[in-house]
């Protein structure tokens, strides 16, 4: 039996813990080392590719710090072995943002030094500097889509490559700018589904041995498990277009996402952030709708599940009053339509929010359902976590695993580990259920987990697994409401007891030796099941630890026997960590009702 707190058992199982928030404050072309000659040339392209299929990508070129302007005569994409190149002879003009590029760092420095506290005007007004040189620098580059037609892609190759050439004339010298782009091509996601070893283990002696195979598939309660990502934000999120110089909407979301091999998404543009400058804005009733209709336009083409929600801020918390985050989603209709975020000051608009109960009311009043976007994560002068004590009821969980890279955080721990606090206040189940919670959507606090991504290469690096009746926005709300969900960032593991699942109860659990089937499922992209440890929590603590087998192959059903509860314990959740990568799968709880 092992015994640790919850906090130290996900530290111990982190693999690759990072401290980086979940909004870079700093664009990447702030570091010159991703320079040439002061060129900025980034490459939007997808990831992974799960499913092949044609796709699309962006090319920006930034003249950020260049000491004079240059002119793009050519652009030369090779496409695949037979299709290339494609040419484009964009004739365009980039003109130095040297002087712009100077002020930001110097406005940057300046602002490192200033208390925000004693001096708020002062800071304000560097904030609103920052951005205008920032937006400057934005404003003149050379913006290119082009697309990957499915022919170009060999099946029976590993990844998809490809090279960018960008001719240009600078400092009256001709060159090429070359650009090497490797897509990785990998099998689907994990669904839960199939024939899977089945292997015994004891809990009490950790002595495993193989099993016959179980009559028909593994998955759990006749549904299959769906994959989804509900915090991304597009072009429309200014922080998005400046900060990664983001071009893409939310169809193109929508595509990428289905490379993937995702099954739904929701973007979550900033709808608090109302912000205009040199003729531009963000974010309009125009633009909610705008995303609304190519979400609805990729559904009705392709059957992926792509809707348009809001991340929206809340409260008047400390001296700036920053708010916090709710991520809104379409629970009740396909779209919520846009619901009015109110707020002032510091220029891109995060401050002097309306309360918390105000927004999380209008969100569920436009039949929406309201989740507290990366609850222990804040950024000075623009936002902070939740207050948990604020009184507000009506939100339904929060994101206990939210990374743009993938990697699990402190701040994910810190909300692993809150979550279990709250999970231990709910009173233990009746009759097979959970007691209604008077004034929230949910019996409990559902766990789920989003990428944050704010380009689309950040899509599905951290996602939720739902079992689903249905593929259907009605379906996936289901799924979420009733907490039959896993946050993940690539492997799928869960438990069941007695036939329950995650969210579900468990009933005619005995006191003493129980049994719980972990399902484990991977693929090559996130390793063996051998390489994961397996950690059985009871009320947040390892009961059970499975150490790596080292076994090969990508699934696996661990029949735990010996797995010893008592009529104290309220709730069990499966966490299966990799011992040599950051994979890892966080699967909400299975409660307990003992006969």
């Amino acid at each position: 039996m092992h015994l640790r707190t919850p906090l130290a058992v996900l530290l111990a199982f982190s693999g690759s813990l990072g401290a980086t928030p979940a909004h870079d404050g700093d664009p990447e072309w702030l570091d010159g080392a991703r320079l040439d000659q002061g060129l900025y040339v980034r490459i939007h392209h997808p990831r992974v590719i799960r499913d092949l299929r044609s796709f699309g990508c962006g090319l920006v070129v930034t003249n950020v710090d260049g000491a004079t302007d240059a002119v793009v005569n050519e652009v030369r994409y090779h496409l695949g072995a037979d299709g290339g190149p494609l040419v484009r002879r964009p004739a365009h003009t980039l003109e130095t943002r040297r002087a712009a590029y100077a002020q930001y760092k110097v406005v940057r420095e300046v602002l490192e030094a200033v208390d925000p506290v004693a001096d708020p005007a002062r800071t304000e007004e560097l904030v609103r500097q920052r951005t205008v040189a920032m937006f400057e620098i934005a404003e003149g580059s050379l913006v290119e889509r082009f697309d990957v037609e499915e022919a170009w892609i060999d099946p029976e190759a590993v990844s998809y490559r490809m090279t960018v050439e960008v001719d240009l004339v600078q400092n009256g010298v001709a060159r090429t700018l070359r650009k090497p782009v490797v897509v990785p091509i990998q099998p689907p996601l994990p669904d839960g589904t199939g024939r899977m070893r089945r292997i015994a283990y004891d809990a009490l002696t950790g002595v495993s041995r193989p099993l016959a195979p179980a009559p028909g598939d593994a998955q759990v309660g006749g549904s299959a498990w769906y994959a989804g990502d509900q915090h991304l934000h597009t072009v429309y999120s200014v922080d998005a277009f400046l900060l990664s110089q983001n071009i893409f909407h939310a169809g193109f979301y929508a595509l990428v996402a289905d490379l993937y091999g995702l099954d739904w998404i929701i973007t979550t543009d900033h709808s608090n952030i109302h912000f205009s400058l040199f003729g531009y804005e963000w974010y309009t009733e125009d633009q909610l709708e705008a995303s609304a209709q190519q979400t609805q336009a990729y559904r009705d083409a392709t059957g992926f599940q792509a809707y348009a929600g809001q991340e929206m801020g809340l409260g008047s918390q400390g001296f700036f009053n920053h708010p916090s985050h709710l991520l809104a989603y379409p629970r009740d209709a396909d779209s919520m339509g846009y619901l009015e975020n109110p707020s002032s000051g510091m220029i891109t608009g995060h401050l002097n929010c309306e309360p918390e109960q105000v927004i999380i009311d209008r969100v569920n009043d436009a039949g929406g359902l309201g989740f507290v976007a990366h609850p222990f994560v804040g950024q000075l002068l623009f936002y902070q976590g939740w207050d948990f004590d604020n009184g507000a009821t009506g939100w339904a969980g929060f994101e206990i695993f939210c990374s743009s890279s993938g990697n699990f955080k402190d701040t994910d721990a810190q909300a692993v580990e809150k979550w279990f606090e709250l999970l231990g206040d709910i009173p233990a189940p009746q009759g097979g259920t959970l007691a209604p919670r008077p004034g929230f959507p949910t019996p409990y606090p559902v766990g789920i987990g989003d990428s944050d991504a704010h380009t689309i290469m950040d899509i599905g690096n951290t996602f939720t697994y739902a079992r689903l009746g249905e593929l259907s926005r009605p379906g996936i709300m289901d799924g979420f409401v009733s907490g039959r969900c896993v946050a993940s960032n690539g492997p799928l593991g869960f438990g069941t007891l007695n036939g329950a699942g995650p969210g579900e109860v468990a009933t005619g659990v005995g006191v003493g030796a129980n049994t719980i089937e972990v399902t484990l499922e991977s693929t090559p992209e996130f390793g063996p099941v051998g390489d994961y440890e397996i950690a059985i929590l009871v009320d947040g603590v390892a009961r059970v630890v499975l150490p790596p087998s080292g076994m090969p192959g990508s699934s696996a059903v661990f029949v735990v026997d010996n797995l010893m509860l008592g009529p104290e314990d309220g709730f069990v959740n499966v966490f299966a960590t990799s011992s040599v990568g950051p994979a890892r799968s966080l699967a909400n709880p299975i409660w307990l009702q003992f006969d």
